[in-house]
This record gives C-alpha cells, sequence and structure tokens, in this order.
C-alpha cells in the first residue's frame, strides 16, 4: 500500500473501531474510502462485499465508488493465486455502495409486514412531492374555511389565503419538531410576564441616569438637567398599565448621545425598545395559538392523506426507516448482524435524522454511538446544504462521541489538487473567517501543499462611480471576460477554465460579455432546464400542435429560429387577432402574404404549410413518432447548430425529446399528458440539469453549489460583492426558540415578535457562516490559477457584509495575492452602431421581446391600470412587476377581505351579472378569489349590491360590453388591458372602468387615472374603428363618477411614463414613496419602509 500519507494509512487500516475523519479539500478521501473498503476485504475476518455497507451523498457517488472499487480488484486480478479476487469481484454487484435514500429505500421494501407498505410503493420524485403537498395544502385550507375553523380564518385574515399557504408550506419540513416542542406561546408569555420587571429596570436607569453631574457645562447637561425636573412624569408614564412614553420622548428622546453617556443610553433606548416590542408580542399571542392548532391539524390530515394514497416522499423515507429500526428490536438486530462495517461519506451534509438511522445501525440507541463499526469523512469546513436540511452540527457530535467512545479522530490536511500559492492564501483567508477554535462545529484546519508554482490568485477590483454604477456588474463581466481571453492567448484552454457563481441569477451578465469578447461557454446548471429558451420554443410548438388557440404560444414559435417571422409582422398580426377577435392561428394561415415583402412572405409562408402539416399529423402519430416527425421537417439539427452557443442548444432540445419519449415508454404518455408533466415540473422549479455537451474548448459556467467535488486547472469567481438576499419571512421554527411570527398591530402594521426577530437573527448567523463555507468551497476548486472579482464604488467605501469586501479586507497588503485594479469604464462606454431596416424602418431601439413572455418583463410590456401603482409608489410596482407576495392587510372591518380581493370579487361579479341574478353571480366570483370564506365578504356584497341599484348603473345602455380585452402595440411598445365596460350610443363610444378604491377629491384629476383612460380610449378607437366621446370611471364606495377630460391628450404622458419605468431595471431605480409605506403590501420586504 503506497503513496499513502500516514493519516490516509491510518483511516483506511483501522477497521477495528470506530473512526471520525475530518478531510480537507483535494485530501484524496474517494480514494481512501476505496482502499478502506478493499482493506476490510482482504484483513477482515471472511467479509464478503454485501456486509460492508457505504452511504455516499448521491447516486453518482456511488457509482463511481462502485466502478473504482471494481477496477482496484481487476487491478489485482493478476496476481490474484488463489481466486480472493475474482470471487470477491463477482460478489461485488451485491454491495451496498448506496446513499442514504437508497438504503432506506431497500430497508422498507425487504420489511412490508412490519412498515405495513406494499411492496411496490413508489418513491415520488421531488418535484411530485411538492405539487401533492401544495393541492393537500390547499384542500386542508378549503375545508377549514368552509367549516368556518376559527384558527384558519384568524390566520388567513391576518396574512391572507396567499399567505397563510406559503407559510404553512414552509413550515411543513419542521413540523415533526414544532409538535414535540409543545406549547409554543410560553416563549410570548414569558416575555409578557417580564414586564414589570424591565418597567423597573428602565426606571432605575432613567432615575440614575438623571443624577448625572459630570457632564459639565454642556448641552447634554442642561438636558439632563431638565429631565431631573420631570422625572415624575416620565416615570409615571412608563409605570401604567398602557406605557406612555410621551414624557419619556420629550426629554430623552432627541438626546444627543455623546462619549460620556452612550453606553448608559443605549441599554436605556434598548429597554425601551423591548417594552415596545412587547405589544407585538401580545398582538402575536392569538396567531400563535392559531399556528399550533392548525400545523397540529394539518400534520394529521397530511399524513392521512399520504397514508390513504400511499405516497411517500424521501422524508417519508428516513422517517419511516427510523421508526422501524427504533420499534423493532428483530429487524433492528439483523441488519446490524448484515452490515459489519458501516462507512459514511460527506458526513457534514447529514441531519439529525440521518445521524440516528447510522446509530440504530450500529447500536440500540439512537441518540448514542454504540459498537465499533462506524467510520465517518467529512469536512465541516464544505458543508453548504442547510437549506436542504443538512445541520453542519451533526459532524461534530458525531466526531466528538467517537473520540469520548476511544475511537480514532483523523485529520487529512494535506491537499493534492491545489498549488501552493492558491493554498497560501486559502489559509489566510480562512484562519480569519472560519477561526481555531476547536470547541466550534466548524474551525479552521490548515491544508498543506503538494503542487507548486508561480502563480499568485489574482483579486480584480473593478471601480465604479455615480455614473456607471448601474453597470458595475457589466464593467466587471466584461474585465473578466478579458482576463479570460488574455489567458487563452497565452496558450491556456477554455476547457480548464470554469467560472462559479453563487447563484444563476447573474449567469445572463457573464454569458453577454462571454458572447462579445467571442469565448465559448457552456453553462451546468441543476435548475432552469425547462425555462431555456431553446427548450421553450420546443414545448410552444408542441402546446400549438395540441391546442391552436394557444395565440401567445404561437406567437413565440412563429419568432423562435424554427421560422424566424420579425416582430413587426407577428404585430401585424396581432393587430388583425384584435380587431376581428380570431385566434393568431386563423390569422396566420388566412394571412395575406403578398401584403409583406420577401424574404419574410416565404417564412410566414413555410411556417403557415408546415405547422399545418405537423398539426394534421399530431393527431394521428404516437408522441415518439411525432417527435421524430418534427426533427425531419423543421430540419432542427440544422436550424439549431446556426445558432449562438448552437451545440449546447440542440443537445437541450435532444434531451427534452429523450425525456419525452422516456414518459412515454414508462407511462404510455401521450401529447397531451407528457404537457401536462411539464407544466408540473415547471411550476415546482424541478431540477434537471442541461444536456452534457462535452465542449471540446469551452469555458464552463455553474454553481459553487453544483461544482462540489470537481476541480478545475482555472478558477474564476466573479460578482463576490453579491449581497445575499434579505429574510422576507412571516413564520418561522427554531427548535430552541419555537415559533416566531409576525403579528397584526390595530393599525394595520405588520412588525416581527421578538420571537421572530431572534430567530432571523440566529438563522443569519448560520446562513453568514454558511457562505464562509461556500466560498471555501469555491476557492479550493481550483487546482493551477484563481481569480477572483467583485466591484467598488471608488466613491466611497461600502461596509457591505459580502465576500469581497471580506477578501479585501484581509487580503489587501498580502503578499499571497495579487491585487489588480481593472477600470473598464472607459471601454465599456463606447458608442455601439446599429444597422437599421431600410425596408421597413424599424427603429433603432430594441425590438419588441417575445410575445409569450411579456407578461414577465415589465421592459416593453404593460398594463395601463400598474401606471397607477408606479405613480402611487415606484418600489410598489418594482416588486408588483417582479412577481413577488403582496402581503394582504386585514380589512377595516378586521374580519372583513383586504381591499385587493374585495376588488376583484367585485369586479368579476359585474363581469358575470346578466341582470337577473346578482347573488349567482356574487356566489360564483367569491368561489373564485376567497373560496369558503363567505363571513369576509359582506362589504363586498354591499358595495355590489348599492351600484347594481344605483342611478349610476341604471344609467348605462342595456346594449354594453361587459369587458373588452386587448393586446396593442403602440409606437414600440405593447400594452394589454381589460376594459370594464364599453358602451355604444349614438353618438359614439363610452368606456367605464369601475372602481372600489377611494375615490378622489371633487375636481381632483389623478394623473394615473386619466393615463389609464387615455389608453383604453386610444386602444378602444383602434380595434373598434370607432370615436370614443367620453372615458369615465366609476367609484363604487360614494357611487360618484369621474371623467377624463376630453379637451386634453394624456397619451403621449402616459407613453413617456411607460418609457421612463422602461429605462428602469435594478429595485433601486424605483424610488420609496415613505409617505404610502404604512399599508403597502409590500412593506414586509421593502428596505425603505
Amino acid at each position: 500500500m503506497s503513496n499513502f500519507t500516514d493519516q490516509q494509512l491510518k483511516a483506511i487500516t483501522t477497521i477495528d473501531n470506530n473512526v471520525a475523519v475530518s478531510a480537507g479539500a483535494g485530501s484524496g478521501k474517494t480514494r481512501v474510502l476505496v482502499e478502506r473498503f478493499l482493506h476490510i476485504l482482504e484483513q477482515g475476518k471472511n467479509v464478503s462485499p454485501k456486509e460492508i455497507l457505504a452511504i455516499t451523498f448521491t447516486r453518482k457517488a456511488a457509482g463511481e465508488m462502485k466502478e473504482r472499487v471494481r477496477t482496484s480488484m481487476e487491478d489485482r486480478l493478476a496476481a490474484d493465486v488463489n481466486g480472493f479476487w475474482k470471487n470477491h469481484l463477482q460478489e461485488l454487484e451485491r454491495a451496498q455502495i448506496t446513499t442514504i435514500h437508497g438504503f432506506c429505500n431497500r430497508l422498507l421494501k425487504e420489511n412490508p409486514v412490519e412498515t405495513g407498505l406494499d411492496p411496490a410503493f413508489k418513491l415520488a420524485e421531488e418535484f411530485e412531492g411538492e405539487e401533492y403537498l401544495q393541492t393537500c395544502l390547499l384542500d386542508f385550507v378549503r375545508q377549514g374555511l368552509k367549516k368556518q375553523q376559527q384558527e384558519l380564518i384568524v390566520l388567513t385574515n391576518a396574512y391572507g389565503i396567499n399567505g397563510t399557504l406559503n407559510q404553512l408550506q414552509s413550515l411543513v419540513q419542521e413540523m415533526d419538531d414544532i409538535i414535540a416542542f409543545g406549547d409554543l406561546t410560553t416563549a410570548y408569555q414569558k416575555t409578557l410576564d417580564d414586564e414589570p420587571a424591565a418597567k423597573a429596570r428602565l426606571c432605575n436607569i432613567i432615575e440614575e441616569f438623571s443624577q448625572r453631574n459630570d457632564l459639565g457645562k454642556t448641552k447634554t447637561a442642561e438636558a439632563v438637567a431638565l429631565l431631573k425636573e420631570n422625572l415624575h412624569d416620565v416615570l409615571d408614564g412608563i409605570k401604567k398599565e398602557a406605557t406612555d412614553f410621551t414624557a419619556y420622548d420629550t426629554y430623552l428622546g432627541k438626546l444627543r448621545s455623546s462619549a460620556k453617556i452612550k453606553e448608559q443610553l443605549e441599554e436605556i433606548r434598548s429597554l425601551k425598545a423591548s417594552l415596545l416590542n412587547l405589544d407585538v408580542d401580545r398582538a402575536a399571542l392569538p396567531l400563535v395559538e392559531a399556528w399550533q392548532k392548525v400545523l397540529q391539524d394539518f400534520t394529521a390530515y397530511y399524513r392521512a392523506r399520504k397514508s390513504e394514497d400511499d405516497f411517500l416522499t424521501y422524508d417519508d423515507l428516513e422517517e419511516l426507516a427510523v421508526k422501524l429500526l427504533k420499534e423493532n428490536e428483530e429487524v433492528r438486530h439483523r441488519y446490524q448482524k448484515k452490515y459489519r462495517y458501516l462507512m459514511v461519506d460527506e458526513f457534514q451534509d447529514t441531519n439529525d435524522r440521518q445521524k440516528q438511522l447510522i446509530y440504530l445501525l450500529c447500536g440500540d440507541d439512537a441518540t448514542n454511538l454504540q459498537g465499533r463499526k462506524l467510520f465517518v469523512v467529512g469536512d465541516p469546513k464544505q458543508s453548504i446544504y442547510r437549506f436542504r436540511g443538512a445541520d453542519v452540527s451533526v459532524f461534530a457530535e458525531v466526531r466528538q462521541a467517537i473520540k469520548a467512545q476511544g475511537g480514532v479522530d483523523i485529520t487529512l490536511p494535506d491537499n493534492f489538487r491545489t498549488v501552493d500559492k492558491i493554498l497560501e492564501a486559502c489559509n489566510e483567508v480562512f484562519e480569519e473567517l472560519l477561526g481555531t477554535d476547536e470547541k466550534q462545529d466548524v474551525f479552521f484546519e490548515p491544508l498543506i501543499p503538494h503542487n507548486t508554482s508561480e502563480n499568485k490568485p489574482v483579486l480584480l477590483q473593478v471601480p465604479y462611480d455615480k455614473n456607471t454604477k448601474d453597470k458595475a456588474r457589466q464593467l466587471e463581466a466584461e474585465a473578466v471576460a478579458r482576463h479570460i481571453k488574455e489567458l487563452h492567448q497565452q496558450g491556456k484552454a477554455y476547457g480548464g477554465m470554469a467560472i462559479l457563481l453563487s447563484a444563476m441569477t447573474a449567469c445572463n451578465v457573464m454569458t453577454e460579455a462571454l458572447e462579445k469578447a467571442k469565448i465559448p461557454y457552456q453553462i451546468v446548471d441543476g435548475k432552469g432546464f425547462y425555462e431555456r429558451q431553446e427548450v421553450l420554443d420546443f414545448l410552444h410548438l408542441l402546446t400549438v400542435l395540441q391546442n391552436r388557440e394557444r395565440s401567445l404560444e404561437l406567437a413565440g414559435v412563429l419568432r423562435s429560429p424554427y421560422f424566424g417571422i420579425s416582430d413587426e409582422i407577428i404585430t401585424k398580426m396581432f393587430l388583425i387577432v384584435n380587431a376581428e377577435r380570431r385566434s393568431l392561428w386563423d390569422v396566420l394561415m388566412d394571412f395575406d402574404v403578398t401584403s409583406i415583402k420577401e424574404p419574410h412572405a416565404c417564412l410566414v409562408e413555410f411556417a403557415r404549410n408546415n405547422l399545418a402539416y405537423l398539426r394534421n399529423v399530431a393527431s394521428l402519430l404516437a408522441l415518439p413518432e411525432l417527435l421524430e416527425k418534427i426533427m425531419r421537417v423543421l430540419r432542427l439539427e440544422a436550424v439549431m447548430y446556426l445558432q449562438e452557443n448552437g451545440i449546447a442548444k440542440f443537445a437541450n432540445v435532444k434531451k427534452l425529446i429523450g425525456l419525452a419519449q422516456e414518459h412515454c415508454a414508462s407511462k404510455q404518455g401521450t401529447l397531451t399528458s407528457w404537457l401536462e408533466y411539464v407544466a408540473a415540473l415547471r411550476k415546482a422549479q424541478a431540477r434537471e440539469t442541461a444536456a452534457n455537451v462535452h465542449a471540446a474548448d469551452a469555458v464552463t459556467i455553474m454553481t459553487i453549489h453544483k461544482s462540489k467535488g470537481l476541480e478545475f486547472d482555472t478558477v474564476y469567481l466573479p460578482m463576490l460583492d453579491r449581497r445575499g438576499a434579505s429574510d422576507v419571512s412571516i413564520v418561522k421554527f427554531h427548535k430552541q426558540l419555537g415559533l416566531g411570527v409576525k403579528a397584526v398591530l390595530d393599525n394595520g402594521e405588520t412588525v416581527e415578535s421578538s420571537v421572530l426577530s431572534k430567530i432571523k437573527d440566529e438563522d443569519k448567523k448560520l446562513q453568514k457562516a454558511e457562505k464562509q463555507r461556500q466560498l471555501y468551497v469555491a476557492m479550493t476548486r481550483a487546482k493551477n490559477r484563481l481569480v477572483m472579482s467583485g466591484a467598488f464604488n471608488e466613491e466611497g467605501d461600502s461596509n457591505a457584509d459580502n465576500w469581497f469586501n471580506d477578501l479585501r479586507g484581509i487580503l489587501q497588503d498580502s503578499d499571497n495575492v495579487e491585487n489588480v485594479i481593472v477600470d473598464m469604464r472607459e471601454e465599456s462606454l463606447e458608442p455601439k452602431v446599429v444597422e437599421e431596416d431600410l425596408d421597413y424602418g424599424i427603429p433603432n431601439d430594441e425590438l419588441l421581446e417575445d410575445l409569450a413572455s411579456y407578461c414577465a418583463s415589465g421592459k416593453n410590456y404593460f398594463s395601463p391600470s400598474s401606471l397607477q401603482t408606479y405613480l402611487h409608489c415606484e418600489r410598489q410596482y418594482f416588486y408588483q412587476q417582479e412577481g413577488l407576495p403582496a402581503l394582504e392587510g386585514e380589512g377595516e372591518g378586521g374580519g372583513e377581505l383586504p381591499p385587493h380581493a374585495i376588488g376583484s370579487i367585485v369586479h368579476k361579479a359585474l363581469e358575470l351579472y346578466d341582470g337577473k341574478d346578482l347573488e349567482v353571480a356574487f356566489n360564483k366570483a367569491v368561489e373564485e378569489f376567497t373560496p369558503g370564506n363567505v363571513s369576509g365578504t359582506a362589504k363586498a356584497k354591499q358595495m355590489l349590491e348599492n351600484y347594481v341599484a344605483s342611478d349610476l348603473y341604471k344609467a348605462l345602455p342595456k346594449n354594453k360590453l361587459k369587458e373588452m380585452q386587448f393586446a396593442l402595440p403602440v409606437d414600440d411598445l405593447l400594452v394589454s388591458g381589460v376594459v370594464d365596460c364599453v358602451v355604444e350610443t349614438a353618438d359614439g363610444l363610452l368606456l367605464v372602468d369601475y372602481k372600489t378604491g377611494r375615490p378622489p377629491k371633487q375636481d381632483e384629476v389623478k394623473v394615473g387615472y386619466a393615463y389609464q383612460l387615455a389608453i383604453y380610449k386610444y386602444a378602444v378607437e383602434k380595434l373598434l374603428n370607432k370615436k370614443v366621446i367620453e372615458a369615465k370611471l366609476h367609484f363604487l364606495q360614494n357611487l360618484s363618477e369621474w371623467s377624463m377630460p376630453m379637451d386634453k391628450d394624456y397619451l403621449d404622458a402616459s407613453l413617456a411614463l411607460c418609457n421612463e419605468i422602461r429605462s428602469k431595471a435594478k429595485e433601486e431605480d424605483f424610488t420609496c414613496n415613505l409617505a404610502n409605506c404604512k399599508y403597502c403590501p409590500y412593506n414586509y420586504l421593502c428596505p425603505q419602509k
């Protein structure tokens, strides 16, 4: 046994005791695991491969380990005189080298009687589990509201139905711990019980402060003297049952801190804040009680549903496996005897339940380690899967347990991957970030290099200023691309380079810079496969072949590389769609190609003929045959290869086709069932990696998480100055602290309880620690070169908590890194030449975006009603367009629905109302928007009845169109909306839009309303070719109306506003109107609230 270090040999040969191995990055732990497996067979007492249970983190890792064991056995066959290795090689297929879930699955299937499960049970995929959970949650809430379940009503009134559903879903993984916690109100009650003592402490400190006579002749001394004179009023206000801080604010509130009084004043203010928070905790109590009951009820409901449906998730596998081994001694002892040796890889990514499972395979106690057959290996510094439930403290606990029991604790510090210069920088950085306290779960253990190089790591620092702040990301990406290009020109292959990102949201700006520099790349990502444009194009095509009425999808297909029809021609088609109220398919089939020039006419003809043909055969062919036909007819391989990065795009299309064929073979699937299956996958954001194209020489782009376990010659770590997402949770649970919630105060404000604040503080610490470990993983992927980068404001240092500032602080004056400032501003701001389309006069601005994705854009697509939101608060508009969840507040009566829900119900009821039965229309609207919550709809019903009975409504002619939807290009924008009511009179058209919100003051012109009606007027006149003589709003709250002044043209101003919005991209570009924060549905996440 050669070429192993002393520590590696110890890990391989110690087979008669428990062993814990802390294996640093690049320390060769996989090689150690394989060699240990073989050593057990060779030196153990008649051990068979099937008696060794080896558990790895992924199926891929399990397969690789088994293959390495097989290869090593085959290498020994030449000297195998007595057939020892030949026999073991034959038995290797029976060896249990698997994942934790693979083992649990086998354990349950082998013991169906003991578990009460059907041995043929099917394990749900991750996305199927999420979809099933969402269905169960929705059914549970609907049933509860229908039965008037009080606790559920309390929660939906506070958070809205969607908010309650979302928070319930976020707590599902922790339901067992929540139930085990006991009374969730205890933490709140304890805080409230401490109120008298807290008041007494505050009074005592204020009294002591008022006696200060060491402040000299200062303004502070005068303020303290004034406080002393009015001390009685201040203390009396604090001592009141309903604490009154009026006198406190008068004499202490504006007191400026100085060195002499800073400590005392901070303590006073901290105690005051604690007392103020008591009101929040008091308001939180009924919500916490409601959560406890609802969570208990849903846990029982969910378990019963899964049992009835024979539905198992990965979590269920673990839970049932642990339960089986805990409760069935015979089964437990059988498996303890079956597996004489137990090896667990990547142990830093396990959780407590998995630890219990491992312990029960070693002995009879799920919480205390017994026996001497356990071998665990991992690297706490690489624990980065907390979001999946991994708990790094478990590795530390097991490591300590092994040492306490007399087992062996080994560290593998030698790194055989990375050159010395990079490791020296890593050691310097992580000694500072992680610390050396061995009592902590994670601590720094230096890496020892075995490879040398003259290449120091590079820290690229890209400056920006107030004029280039919006382009900071672009500047940095271009700097990285230039560095890659220069390295390639020095003879380094693109294929040996990798760009590792903390999140794929930063991918686009990076790929744009690479494309600009003509650098080939391939993206490897575990998410977003079904959202890639080439995949969406193919799915849109299949959707249209299945249902020709899907106009938006057809628009996406027409402008795709399959047909390449211009946006201008598609827009012309949509004008006909809107004018004639026909589907885009019908318009395409009848489109007059003589009205357009070549080569565009040929493209339309090609699209029309081939789509018609494919739709005809789609109804006759099985799915696999249809896919094959599409490939041939549209010549997809040639078409895709002509695209930028075409090899990878075609590989993704082929992978999608393969998945469809697999679905058809395994489930006798049809085109319809396949599209439904993919829709469910997309909704659950299921993980599916892009196709591996094995690009010969292309830069690899992937997330840091995806890179774990891999290595690259050169690693780039850009965007290190990115901030992490803020925690906007409404409800969170902590095993020690309990359940934290946001409480809704009497004024409608939603505020964090003290428990939620503490939980978020704890989570923030854990998140920061994991981010540091994530940086460790990223930096140690590099073999020969490491380039890190970030952007900084040269006009002022940032104190933001991010990797870039950490690295600059530690490495700014270090000899272990090359600090390089790269100013890209002059290069990036060069004017670009835009080619004009002389035939059509298309403007130089960007063409209309993909019509099928307009709804997600916010740049070229506008809803007239959203302009009012923008004028009300730009930041609220941004959050709304980003699709962030709005936190609905209570209605004015406490039990009423939020204003948004009231508006939706009233509008829907008016749309459905046929002039006969208003009650039927109202009930249908309630069922659509607030199913089961009839008790909160009284205000909506009253508003509806009053309006229908009013002269305002009765004055509308009977020949009105109830609604008119439109999607219409205006200049180079696309506007879309719904006019509530279009009335035809002898003189022209009358437009009416219903408003359930606050009416404007008399003679007040609300610009947002004017803009909305101006766009409606333009759209209706264009589509109906008739003049609009009047456009007005009906305010249902007070049965008033407001007419747009017809002598003014608001259209140009409204389009200018759209262009203003279009020029903005980031959150900070949208100003926050602080005057409107109090009842804003996004104040729970807005940083400026």
